[in-house]
């Protein structure tokens, strides 16, 4: 019986660990989703209990989450801290990319070389666990570097623009929220929507460098992307839009276009994680499996 059961491992035990302890990362970033989703949640139910339509909906998330303020563990020395919080910003500080979840966001206000990334991820977060469709969207320069993190939501059947960093959201002519697609052809409808909200929070907008003619959403390519370019695979990814171009040319466009919006994609760094560890973990698993016959 032993001989029947036991084959294969006794073959390859260091690759056998190896898929073992993949496996289990695998399923310990699944129990970590749940687990935010169900912290983010709940907090997302409290903050829309006197929201009556839509609208008030997403503008109350908007508005709460634009009023946290943030840490950046990447800037500032963790030692400020209290102890509880030092442990996960010493994690998150020594990853290259900023890839904190939405619910240690929520909790511990860690961000990332700014503030825009972990708050546009925790909008996200919590405009889908309202039961929104919702994706995160970078605002580029004319040279197509990375500039800025904004949010997308579905509403009424167009993409309305958030942006979590200055709790700013936009309107047409009409009064109703505004697309991504109103705000990047009337000019003068995103200098109105500027003026009136620095007039009404006493804030100044960058919308000199901030434009919404020069928008591309974070897919997951572009994340999977990313993590290539800080392990030394890809030499630039400045150029997101070209990239995307010459990507679409050898993959399927479904597949170049996956973002993040899906309701069923909750937390972009849980995801990644768990693509970083059953990925290998198959490969493994074939690799033993075959050898071992």
């Amino acid at each position: 019986m032993r001989q029947r059961v036991y084959p294969k491992i006794r073959k390859h035990p260091v690759l056998f660990c190896i898929f073992t302890g993949l496996c289990l990362l695998s399923i310990g970033m699944i129990t970590l989703q749940i687990r935010s989703f169900a912290s983010v949640r709940r907090v997302t139910q409290d903050v829309l209990l006197e929201a009556n339509t839509s609208r008030d909906e997403v503008l109350s998330l908007l508005s709460f989450v634009s009023a946290i303020e943030t840490y950046d563990v990447k800037g500032r020395p963790v030692a400020e801290l209290s102890r509880n919080k030092r442990w996960w910003a010493y994690i998150y500080k020594a990853l290259p990319i900023n890839l904190i979840p939405s619910d240690i966001v929520l909790a511990y206000h860690f961000s990332y070389t700014g503030p825009c990334g972990a708050k546009s991820r925790l909008l996200a977060s919590m405009l889908r666990s309202a039961g929104y469709k919702a994706r995160l969207n970078g605002l580029f320069k004319d040279d197509n570097t990375p500039l800025h993190t904004i949010v997308e939501v579905w509403l009424r059947s167009k993409w309305i623009p958030l942006d979590p960093t200055f709790g700013l959201y936009f309107e047409n002519w009409a009064g109703d929220l505004a697309s991504t697609e109103e705000i990047s052809e009337d000019f003068t409808l995103y200098i109105s929507n500027i003026e009136n909200y620095e007039r009404k929070e006493g804030n100044d907008y960058p919308e000199d460098e901030y434009v919404y003619t020069n928008v591309s959403s974070v897919t997951v390519f572009y994340s999977i992307i990313t993590l290539m370019k800080v392990f030394g695979l890809l030499e630039s990814i400045d150029n997101i839009p070209d990239l995307y171009e010459e990507l679409a040319s050898v993959f399927p466009e479904a597949w170049i276009n996956f973002d993040l919006g899906s309701p069923y994609i909750y937390d972009e760094p849980y995801l990644l994680f768990f693509l970083f560890c059953i990925t290998p973990a198959i490969c493994l698993g074939f690799v033993i499996f075959r050898e071992s016959k």
